[in-house]
C-alpha cells in the first residue's frame, strides 16, 4: 500500500474502463491515466512496437462481430475509432483512505464529486491494524456512497486445488 507516482490504479491509452466499488489506501494518487490521441491509437491499431494485442482482438474472438457486440455494444467501432473521439474512462463509489489525489489532471478519468470518498479518518474498518479492511456494518462509507457494496473479501485470493481445502489458520 505504499506511496507511488502513478497511481494504484493506472490506464495506459485505454478507455471506456471502469473503476466501482474500490477501497485505496494510502496512495498517492488512487487513479491515473495517460489518455492517446487519435494519432497514437491509430499506429497501436496497426500493430505499433510488435504489440499483439489488435491482431488478437481481431483473429483470436473478433469483437467485431456477435457475440461480442451484443453483449458488449460498445465494442462497435473500437478497431475503427472516429477521429475526435472521445476516449474517457468512469470511476463511481470509490473509497480513497489517506490518499494524496484520486485522479492526476492529465488523465481522462471522469466521476461525480459526490460518488467518490476521500477521507484520511479510518471509514469503519474491521481492523486496520491487523490488516482486516472489511468495513463495519455501520461504516461511514455507506452514509456517504449510498451504491457502495460491501467487498466479498472471503472470495479474493487465491483458489485451492480442486484436490486440497484451505486450512484455518
Amino acid at each position: 500500500m505504499g506511496k507511488g507516482i502513478l497511481a494504484r490504479s493506472f490506464v495506459t491509452g485505454g478507455h471506456d474502463n471502469t473503476a466501482e466499488n474500490n477501497i485505496f489506501i494510502e496512495c498517492s494518487r488512487a487513479l491515473g491515466a495517460s489518455p492517446w490521441n487519435d494519432k497514437r491509437w491509430q499506429s497501436e491499431l496497426d500493430g505499433a512496437a510488435g504489440h499483439e494485442w489488435p491482431r488478437l482482438l481481431l483473429e483470436e474472438v473478433d469483437i467485431t462481430r456477435p457475440p461480442y457486440t451484443t453483449h458488449y455494444p460498445e465494442l462497435v467501432g473500437f478497431m475503427n475509432p472516429r477521429p475526435g473521439q472521445q476516449r474517457i474512462n468512469r470511476a463511481k463509489n470509490n473509497l480513497m483512505v489517506r490518499c494524496g489525489q484520486v485522479t492526476n489532471s492529465s488523465g481522462n478519468w471522469k466521476f461525480a464529486a459526490d460518488e467518490m470518498w476521500s477521507t484520511d479518518a479510518d471509514p469503519g474498518f474491521i481492523d486496520a491494524a491487523k490488516g482486516d479492511y472489511r468495513l463495519r456494518p455501520d461504516s461511514e462509507v455507506y452514509k456517504k456512497l449510498p451504491n457502495f457494496q460491501p467487498i466479498p473479501f472471503e472470495q479474493i485470493g487465491p483458489l485451492p486445488k480442486p484436490d486440497q481445502e484451505f486450512k484455518d489458520q
